[in-house]
């Protein structure tokens, strides 16, 4: 700045000018727009998306930007959620300061519902990232659910200065972020429309579809194909295979399977289906939705009434003369039944003819309606006389007939069988007989006989014979009981059959039922079918005991056994456990890999429970299974690949060898795993750089990358050492590695794939080097090694420039070329021409060549002169994997070559037109849905990309309007109801449009090109410019251009290019480098742009499906009436007959349009006793007689019209009955209640005073009322019982009823007018009493059973039976009639009042059936010498009977009595006698026995044996006698004897035991003794002092053996008989000692307190040592005697021998003279 001053005096200072930043820059959203997609379950905090940017240019606090979501501060959930979900935005705003403060809130439009949601889901973040710039985030605060909202609208509004600073305004920007939902498979499948119910007529043909059901994937947003199945058990109908009439709708059509019968299935019948999920391979899914069909089946008249049976039998015993007046026919009930609806049912019940008396039988009841019990009454029992031949069998022919069609009847026959009655009694032939015998007769022989006849027959005529009176004991009479021939019975009978398949016949027995088996007349039956798994230990056969019982006095019994077989059929699947198994292996699992084992388990036995197992499906031949024990392994044919398939499916059958087989089904979910099985892969085979040789040592070459699938790869990289090849400039190859090694030029990371120099590079020693480098996975499993080889061409530059190089843009650091072109141009289009300049001789270079291996597909061509690349075959971007295509061209000059890689793009074209999915969509929606419903989806796809394939979808046709169609980010149609839409299914039930998708919707269909003066054409583009009067051209690099100037001042050409230059008043024309700029302008107006490359044009496509969208039918129509009824009709209108219709309609269709009507009395309840309406039509009608209702008429009712909708919808009309008498009245009080042939029930058991009814008559006479009262009746049990009120009519009981006393009253009422006594009438009330649970089982005076009084019952029991044999049947009885209340339990008790004898452990040996009562053996076998000595002979088993119904019951009172046996009403004692069987063997009491001998025994004590035989022992005593004359060889030693006992009546049942006997010498007992008077048993003294007292005191090898007792024998040889002597030998350690040695064992202080406790002492030998032996000398005489003998007879042998010598010879010589 200066100042000029008046002075001329000039000074100069220097002004700086501040400018103050305002806030005039709005924050600007970068990048937009903003849009994100996110997996509905994405956690709470986690980030949505994070590309939004703001920008405020401004700075300062004018630059502050906070994001923040602006919600109601009344919101709890504001603030509570931190963690980041979104970070992208970005905010700018070009001022400064705080202009440049930008606050960042979500923006709430109260009008908008979609922008408060959103902000109730995501909150925002705010990161200042540098001036004025900031990013913001998406926070997710709240789960989202595709189910309920698929996407959300937030609106963001950036806000600088938000502070308010500096008194600036703040400025706002907004801007809209779309948040699309991800749906995931989490929801199961939906059925469109339940409940399901649908309306069948029954008799509709098979085949006949009657219902759809429509089922969808509940994920919309990626829905699976849905497949319906059926689960009806009797397949009575079938589901159709699943049809896809939308993008995630699915409809299969019901239809009948088999015949319906409405009457068979009682006119309601539900199944379920089920809809699965499958992948879209085929795989069913565990997401799966059941749903039940209710089928209401209508009726049709196809039915007449029936008997339960075309015939009856009954058997009555003859009545005769002693019964009067009419009676009902016992045992016969005869059941007639029309199934058809009630209006088709009703039915007449007439008699057509009786034999031989035509009119002696009456029915009743003679009509019915559904369901009748019809018995016959005898109107002359008196004709049912036995004793009247002819009457013996009469017939009875009763004839039911529909009352809707005559022709409609059905007939049974009854056949009375009159049986005998003993009312005749027997009479002898003579009053008197006498007989006489002889007192020696033999006994059995008769002595006369007497005859008797009875009038009556069978048993009542079978005469039993007694004698009464003196000797009539000695008389013989049934000692012979029943006997079975055979003894024993077996059959055989099929699972599933009800027939034996033979029968056998036993003699006379009386009949029991055994069960489940019924014997009668002897033949057996089964009342069921039996499983062969019921059987006693699954061994296939019952045995059942049958008793017979004569009928004399006493009776005698015997039993026999039948065996039954149970044949076993297939009648058991066989069941998993569990149904899904799992397992996982690795996908290089070799074969036979066991994966898992699936068991299954057939109830069936034989081959029928024989299991094969199967792979069904799912398998895909990767696995085998073994066929006998389930176990699943990996097969021989196994292609796993866990990049493919992670989880297999696999279905499981079991199948057994019945036949037919039956089959059971499991699944398998294996689990594949991945392993290191794959090759590493490099993105390009050939890789090729230029480096100078000037750089130095670790300089970065290139590098080189490979990929692995497998998770667990790490990769290796090398360079092949073998691979190296190194050439000259000149192309040959290098062999020398000397002076330069080529091969240690290169290194490699072997982590990165990062290639550097090793050595200091020469051009000289090597122009090129070419090697492979090796990725190899060292954590490979199979196969091993995994490698993968890429090739890398290397070329060294010399640092002069005489390698030749391309043109721009292509340098020797990046030496690549980049071009695009799109799909299907022309084969042999020119895509470009490579320049390369030889510097040797500045010329262009005239040879190239394509580096070998580079073209990968071999897609392009290289002119080898004029370096032009065409293209050589068809281009189509959709097939190409790669749409990169590299080609490597090698430029040869004159002294070295030079690389290039070139790179082609291929872009896309919009050459293909959208295609859907299906060719047609079907969906539905209520008829009450608004905007914003969704109606459905619609999918289709376009092979092209980028906008070219994005869709758009419209709809045409008519009603188009009613419908909007918006298009998701993944290309879906979603079609919904336009705002405003009011849909009709009453107006349009049915919508048929068009989809249209469209294409690159986005483009500009009208733009074109007109008169266009310069068309700039992108990069790599070949430009055709037209310039006029232009003083400079400046042209850019990497053109060629040819100029052409006038008056030309200068030309300028730099080094290496031609620059031909024309200007017109141009001073300079400045060429860029290495360019050659040619340039031509003739005034041109147009710029023709080669095929495909510079077109400005729109390309669209398009196609179309139909759509149907059905309207569903709500319930939003009421039933409506015309209005108010009045009807009119006469007492004596026919009973069931229509009085007039009601009529209803609605505007609805189908079920929602059905009405049903019912029925309220606005009088007197009882009226609906007899008036109806139709519940179909709305026929009124009368139900019973209307007698007596004219004196109330009008009677008036309300009626209901209800559909069938959910809810329903009601609608009301009222019903007005005028009735008349029809003729005069008879003044008599009319009946209301009760009606005619009224039955009351009412429980037993009430409390007396209790109303049970209350009756209603009216008085016709005016002002007269009714006095009520009781027929008088001789039944003194109604007076007693019952009693009426007279004025109200209620009737009280007077006592507590008892049904088993009495159970039916008839009480006969009487209604008296009071004003008039003559005006009486009369009504019948009959009280039928229903059965209480009130008694208890009792054992007590059963009709059909005794037992032994006083107790306990007799039975017996075969030791060692097998479990299951039966042993008694136990058999109480109740009298309730209520099968509920008299069915009851049997179990054991073992603690009953007032008896302490029952077994306490019943459950170890028996089993009592708790339903049969039978007892039987069980696990335990019974053994009669289980614990011997001890005998097992019997058993007291106690049983209970209590009730099976579990409800309240008044229990009797027991009474306490005090009896040995007791037995209560409920309790049975049972003794089970056990019998006895040869099972056992001999038993030993003692197992080791010692005793002894004295050596001086003689012969004279024991009788002769065996001179080899020292002992013997009698067989039948098992006494053991001495066999030896003496023993005195064996002194001191001892004898092992083995006894054996073998039983006589079995020879394989025996035992051995073994006896030790001792020789002792006399001389070597020793004695103990004692005061006579004080061994009062000297013998059992004995036994206890010495064999158990005293040897167990000496322990195992000590033992006495008493040998005598007698009295005691002094020194001096006196007997002393105050004393006794026990003499005994002592034996230790199997040695006798003499008496000495034993006196002094006795004496020691081991035993003395126990000679004390026997008072016995003074041990010592047993004979007094002064005694001598009488036989001393005999013994010596004896001795020598016997050597003299001994002597002699020595003699005498001698003497024999010679003689017989002598003879021999003297023989000899004879023969020899004689000859």
């Amino acid at each position: 700045m200066s100042c000029l001053l008046q002075e001329i005096i000039e000074t100069q200072s220097t002004v700086t000018v501040t400018v103050i930043d305002t806030n005039d820059n709005n924050p600007e959203f970068q990048n937009v727009p903003y849009s994100a997609q996110i997996p509905e379950d994405t956690a709470v905090g986690n980030t949505v998306f994070s590309g939004i940017r703001i920008l405020d240019s401004d700075i300062g606090i004018h630059a502050e930007v906070e994001l923040t979501c602006f919600v109601d501060p009344t919101d709890s959930q504001s603030g509570m959620y931190r963690s980041t979900v979104f970070s992208g935005i970005r905010i700018l705003d070009s001022h400064i300061g705080i202009h440049a403060e930008v606050e960042l809130t979500c923006f709430v439009d109260p009008t908008d519902s979609q922008t408060v949601e959103a902000c109730g889901y995501f909150n925002l973040t705010t990161q200042q990232l540098g001036q004025g710039l900031y990013s913001g985030a998406v926070i997710l605060k709240k789960p989202l659910d595709y189910e309920f909202r698929k996407g959300f609208t937030m609106t963001i509004q950036a806000k600088d200065n938000y502070k308010q600073l500096g008194g600036a305004p703040s400025l706002m920007t907004t801007v809209n972020v779309l948040l699309e939902i991800e749906d995931q498979q989490d929801t199961p499948p939906l059925f469109m429309e339940t409940p399901i119910t649908i309306f069948v007529i029954e008799n509709l043909l098979v085949g006949t579809p009657v219902a759809t059901v429509t089922a969808k994937d509940g994920d919309e947003g990626s829905p699976r194909p849905i497949k319906i199945v059926n689960k009806d058990p009797n397949q009575l109908f079938r589901v159709g295979d699943a049809v896809k009439r939308a993008e995630n709708t699915w409809v299969s059509q019901v239809l009948i399977n088999n015949p319906i019968d409405r009457e068979v299935l009682q006119a309601r019948y539900q199944f379920d289906i089920q809809a699965i999920e499958v992948e879209f391979n085929g795989t069913e899914t565990n997401q799966r939705t059941d749903t039940t069909i209710t089928v209401n089946i209508q009726d049709m008249d196809d039915n007449q009434p029936e008997f339960e049976f075309p015939s009856y039998m009954v058997n009555v015993t003859e009545m005769g003369s002693q019964t009067s007046g009419p009676s009902t026919l016992p045992g016969l009930t005869m059941k007639v039944t029309d199934p058809d609806d009630a209006s088709f049912a009703g039915f007449n019940i007439t008699i057509t003819k009786a034999v031989p008396f035509e009119n002696n039988f009456l029915v009743s009841p003679d009509n019915g309606v559904g369901s009748a019990l019809i018995s016959l009454t005898i109107v002359n029992p008196s004709l049912l006389d036995y004793e009247v031949a002819d009457n013996r069998i009469q017939t009875v022919t009763v004839v039911a007939t529909d009352k809707n069609n005559a022709s409609r009847t059905s007939v049974t026959v009854v056949t009375i069988n009159i049986l005998d009655a003993n009312d005749n009694y027997p009479e002898f032939s003579q009053a008197g007989y006498f007989f006489s015998a002889r007192e020696d007769l033999a006994v059995g022989q008769p002595i006369g006989s007497v005859t008797g006849t009875d009038r009556d027959s069978g048993l009542n005529a079978a005469l039993r014979y007694r004698l009464s009176g003196t000797g009539a004991d000695i008389l013989n009479y049934n000692d012979f009981g029943p006997v079975f021939n055979p003894p024993t019975y077996t059959t055989s009978i099929r699972e599933t059959d009800l027939s034996l398949l033979n029968t056998g016949h036993c003699p006379g027995h009386r009949q029991r039922i055994i069960k489940q088996y019924n014997i009668q007349n002897c033949v057996l039956s089964v009342t069921r079918t039996i499983n062969y798994n019921e059987t006693p230990n699954n061994q296939g056969f019952f045995v059942l005991t049958v008793e017979a019982t004569d009928a004399d006095q006493p009776p005698q019994r015997t039993n026999t056994t039948i065996t039954v077989s149970i044949i076993d059929e297939n009648n058991h699947d066989p069941i998993f456990a569990p149904t899904v198994y799992s397992g996982s292996i690795s996908e290089i699992a070799p074969r036979d890999t066991p994966i898992t084992t699936v068991s299954a388990t057939d109830a069936d036995f034989g081959s029928n429970g024989n299991i094969k197992y199967y792979i069904w499906s799912g398998g895909q031949d990767n696995f085998a299974i073994n066929a006998d024990n389930g176990a699943i392994t990996v097969s021989t044919r196994k292609n796993l690949d866990y990049d493919n398939i992670k989880l297999y499916n696999v279905t499981i059958h079991a199948r057994d060898e019945g036949g037919p087989p039956r089959t059971g089904t499991a699944s398998v979910l294996v689990t594949i795993t991945d392993a290191n099985n794959k090759l590493p892969v490099f993105p390009k085979q050939v890789y090729t750089t230029n480096i100078q040789e000037s750089v130095g040592i670790g300089a970065i070459v290139d590098t080189v990358t490979a990929t692995d699938p497998d998770s667990t790869s790490s990769l290796v990289y090398s360079i092949l050492r073998s691979s190296i090849v190194a050439r000259d400039s000149n192309g040959a190859v290098i062999n020398s590695v000397f002076p330069f090694d080529y091969r240690d030029a290169f290194t490699i990371n072997n982590v990165t794939g990062l290639i550097t120099t090793a050595l200091k590079l020469s051009r000289d020693a090597a122009a090129t080097i070419d090697f492979n480098v090796q990725a190899q996975d060292i954590n490979a499993q199979e196969p091993s090694p995994q490698t993968a080889t890429a090739d890398v061409l290397i070329t060294i530059l010399a640092d002069a420039s005489v390698d030749p190089y391309f043109a721009p843009p292509w340098t020797v650091v990046n030496p690549n070329y980049n071009f695009r072109i799109s799909e299907e141009t022309n084969v042999q289009t020119m895509l470009t021409t490579l320049i390369a300049t030889d510097p040797a001789i500045s010329e262009n270079v005239q040879n190239f060549e394509e580096v070998p291996g580079s073209d990968i597909g071999d897609y392009f061509s290289v002119d080898r002169t004029t370096g032009q690349i065409r293209i050589k075959k068809r281009l189509d971007y959709e097939s190409l994997n790669n749409k990169f295509l590299e080609l490597g061209v090698i430029a040869i000059g004159t002294q070295a070559q030079t690389t290039a890689s070139v790179t082609i793009q291929v872009t896309d074209i919009n050459d293909n037109a959208p295609q859907f999915l299906a060719s047609e969509y079907s969906f539905s929606v209520d008829e009450d849905r608004v905007y914003p419903t969704q109606v459905g989806n619609i999918y289709a796809s376009d092979l092209d990309s980028g906008s070219y394939a994005s869709v758009q979808y419209s709809l045409t046709g008519q009603g188009a309007g009613d419908f909007l169609m918006f298009t998701s980010s993944k290309q879906e149609g979603l079609v919904f109801i336009r705002q405003g839409t009011k849909l009709d299914h009453e107006t349009i039930p049915v919508y048929n449009l068009q989809v249209v998708a469209t294409d690159n919707y986005q483009a500009d269909s009208t733009a074109e090109v007109k008169q266009t003066n310069t068309a700039e054409v992108s990069k790599r583009e070949l430009i055709i410019e037209k310039v006029i009067q232009t003083n400079t051209a400046e042209v850019s690099k990497r053109e060629l251009i040819i100029a052409e100037v006038k008056q030309t001042n200068t030309a300028e050409v730099s080094k290496r290019e031609l620059i031909i230059e024309k200007v017109i008043q141009t001073n300079t024309a400045e060429v860029s480098k290495r360019e050659l700029i040619i340039e031509k302008v003739i005034q041109t107006n147009t710029a023709e742009v080669s095929k495909r490359e510079l077109i400005i044009e729109k390309v669209i496509q398009t196609n179309t499906a139909e759509l149907t969208i059905t309207v569903r039918d709500v319930n939003d129509n009421t039933p409506v009436f015309n209005g108010n009824y009045s009807f009119f009709t006469v007492e004596s209108y026919e009973v069931g007959r229509v009085i007039g219709m009601v009529t209803a309609t609605d505007g609805d269709r189908g079920l929602f349009g059905e009405i049903l009507y019912t029925l309220e009395a606005m009088d007197e309840l009882d009226d609906l006793q007899r008036f109806s309406v139709h519940p179909d039509n709305g026929a009124f009608s009368s139900k019973s007689s209307l007698e007596g209702l004219s004196r109330r008429s009008p009677i008036h009712f309300k009626i209901i019209a209800q559909d069938q909708g959910s809810p329903p919808r009601i609608g009301v009309t009222y019903v007005e009955v005028n009735i008349t008498s029809g003729q005069l009245d008879d003044g008599l009080p009319y009946w209301t209640r009760p009606a005619p042939d009224t039955i009351l029930q009412i429980p037993e058991g009430q409390d007396s005073g209790k109303v049970i009814y209350t009756c209603k008559a009216t008085a016709v006479t005016k002002g007269a009322s009714i006095d009520y009262s009781f027929v008088s009746s001789s039944d003194p049990d109604i007076a007693a019982l019952f009693s009426i009120n007279r004025q109200n009519c209620e009737i009280k009981l007077e006592k507590k009823p008892d049904r088993e006393f009495r159970e039916i009253y008839d009480l006969i009422i009487v209604a008296e007018d009071t004003l008039n006594s003559t005006l009486r009438s009369s009504r019948k009330l009959t009280i039928r009493l229903t059965d209480v649970d009130d008694e208890i089982p009792s054992f007590k005076n059963c009709p059909d059973r005794q037992y032994a009084d006083p107790p306990p019952e007799p039975a017996t029991v075969v030791e060692q039976s097998p479990p299951g044999t039966l042993v008694f049947t136990a058999k109480a009885c109740d009298k309730d009639s209520n099968p509920l209340f008299s069915d009851f339990r049997y179990k054991f008790d073992v603690n009953p009042p007032n008896f302490t004898h029952c077994y306490r452990n019943p459950s170890l040996y028996f089993h009592v059936d708790e339903l049969s009562g039978q007892v039987t053996t069980y696990n335990n076998t019974i053994d009669r010498e289980r614990n011997w000595p001890t005998i097992i002979d019997h058993f007291i088993l106690c049983i209970k009977a209590e009730p099976y119904y579990s409800g309240g019951r008044r229990k009797r009172q027991i009474e306490n009595v005090n009896w040995n046996y007791v037995n209560t009403d409920q309790y049975l004692y049972l003794r089970v006698t056990v019998l006895d069987i040869n099972d056992q063997a001999p038993y030993f009491k003692n197992t080791d026995t010692i005793t002894t001998v004295t050596s001086t025994i003689f012969p004279s004590l024991g009788r002769m044996l065996p001179i080899d035989g020292a002992f013997s022992v009698n067989p039948e005593t098992g006494m053991i006698r001495v066999g030896m004359p003496a023993y005195i060889a064996f002194t001191d030693g001892h004898f092992l004897l083995n006894v054996k006992a073998e039983d006589q009546l079995d020879s394989t049942k025996m035992n051995s035991t073994q006896i030790k006997i001792f020789v002792a010498n006399e001389a070597s007992q020793v004695r103990l003794v004692g005061q006579t008077n004080d061994l009062s048993d000297p013998s059992a003294t004995a036994k206890n002092l010495l064999g158990i007292k005293l040897s167990a005191r000496g322990g195992n090898s000590f033992h006495i053996q008493r040998t005598k007792i007698q009295y005691h024998t002094t020194l001096s040889g006196e007997t002393v008989h105050a004393q006794t002597d026990i003499c005994f030998v002592v034996i230790k350690n199997n040695r006798v000692l003499d008496s000495q040695q034993g006196t002094a064992e006795i004496s020691s202080s081991p035993y003395s307190d126990i000679l004390s406790q026997f008072k016995v002492g003074d041990s010592g030998p047993c004979d007094p040592p002064t005694r001598k032996s009488t036989y001393d000398a005999y013994w010596w005489i004896l001795v020598a005697f016997a050597i003299c003998m001994f002597i002699i007879v020595l003699v005498l042998i001698v003497l024999v021998v010679i003689f017989y010598r002598n003879y021999r010879q003297y023989m000899d010589t004879r023969k020899q003279c004689k000859y």
